[in-house]
């Protein structure tokens, strides 16, 4: 996968998660900064308003706070206000999960090739495999790593779900 790909997957994925996302009811500023009351519903739930989905996009894909705020069109201080609101902290939160998710998935689509480079490389002694087996290992190991926590996530809510009983 090329960087833009991974770019327009991450946005893809970022869009369906906005769009699909749905919070409890808040009142005041911060309400006005996350978008208001959404229309048509029975009881009072958040939508993010283009500004807090903006910064948020712009975190998710590593910007700085600052660099998040200018590219959202907004201060730093407003930028710090909907970063420190319980609601855009669990959007955020969510939506950098389903990202983790989607890598992961990618991550998996690709592990046959990455076994089957690292065992290509393996047999043939008149290659020089550094970089293929350098970046098999490092997809491996990546697999590995969001396979252990996506586990680990499981167990844990698993716990959670047993405590509240």
């Amino acid at each position: 996968m090329v960087a833009s790909e991974a770019s327009d997957s991450a946005s893809f994925v970022t869009a369906q998660c906005l769009k699909s996302w749905k919070r409890k009811p808040i009142n005041g500023a911060t309400a006005s900064l996350l978008g208001g009351v959404r229309p048509g519903t029975k009881r009072r739930t958040l939508a993010l308003s283009a500004r807090a989905q903006a910064l948020m996009v712009a975190l998710l894909s590593g910007k700085s706070v600052a660099d998040a705020a200018k590219e959202a069109g907004i201060s730093r201080r407003t930028a710090d206000r909907l970063k420190s609101s319980e609601a855009f902290e669990r959007a955020y939160s969510a939506t950098k999960a389903e990202l983790l998710g989607g890598a992961v998935a990618a991550l998996h689509s690709h592990s046959l090739r990455f076994v089957s480079t690292l065992a290509t490389v393996a047999g043939d002694t008149a290659a020089r495999p550094g970089e293929r087996v350098q970046a098999s290992r490092e997809g491996l190991s990546a697999l590995f790593k969001g396979v252990e926590l996506f586990d680990v996530i499981r167990r844990l809510e698993k716990l959670e779900a047993s405590q509240q009983q």
